[in-house]
């Protein structure tokens, strides 16, 4: 759908991250564990990669895209550098909080931060950080604002897949790789199916196929 996001095979306009969101820094509030423990609640506190604790209020609400600002995972990516958060919840000072604007997508953000290279935007050996100057400058490819919101719904399609269920039948999942028009990367889609492979398959392809 985007081409290959490092080379931008596809030729999209390009521009520095800091011009197709806004940065919600700001307005974090970092607590240190023992504050929290004396504010236990239903309300997710997020770190760099993802919810370590809830508690008893809330900064946030509606969806927001939180990216990693420091921490191994920066050069692991064990677990995704960005990723999308709602409701109401609290954020502390180890995870940028950015939201879109009218040329921008989160869920496309989200895609594009963790599928790029960051390496010259990061600093540091031994404690990795991404810091909010260099977030903004990281140079990014901008598909029209339709590409990037038809993308979000074939993004809220396939977790529907996942998750669905019928009866007391759960579906059992078929995780795929398939190469792009590239040959050189790969990309992850899900689909599902009873007990019928083959048909997942054809699923799998049809879906890839029309999403491409």
């Amino acid at each position: 759908m985007f081409g290959d996001p490092n080379t931008n095979s596809k030729g999209w306009d390009k521009k520095e991250f800091s011009k197709v969101c806004v940065n919600k820094d700001s307005y974090r509030v970092p607590l240190k564990q023992s504050d929290r423990d004396k504010r236990e609640g239903d309300y997710p506190y997020y770190g760099a990669t993802g919810i370590i604790d809830y508690i008893d209020d809330y900064v946030f609400e509606v969806m927001h895209l939180l990216i990693a600002e420091d921490g191994k995972n920066l050069e692991t990516k064990n677990k995704d550098i960005a990723f999308l958060a709602e409701g109401k919840f609290w954020v502390n000072n180890h995870a940028h909080v950015v939201v879109e604007t009218d040329e921008s997508n989160l869920y496309y953000l989200k895609y594009l931060i963790n599928n790029i290279n960051l390496k010259p935007y990061i600093t540091g050996i031994d404690q990795l950080k991404l810091n909010r100057s260099n977030l903004g400058k990281i140079v990014i490819n901008v598909p029209p604002i339709e590409l990037q919101n038809q993308f979000e719904g074939f993004v809220k399609q396939v977790d529907k897949l996942k998750f669905e269920s019928v009866g007391n039948e759960s579906y059992e999942y078929l995780e795929s790789w398939y190469l792009d028009e590239n040959k050189d990367k790969k990309i992850r889609v899900y689909t599902v199916c009873l007990d019928d492979e083959e048909k997942a398959i054809n699923t799998l392809k049809c879906i890839v196929e029309n999403n491409t």
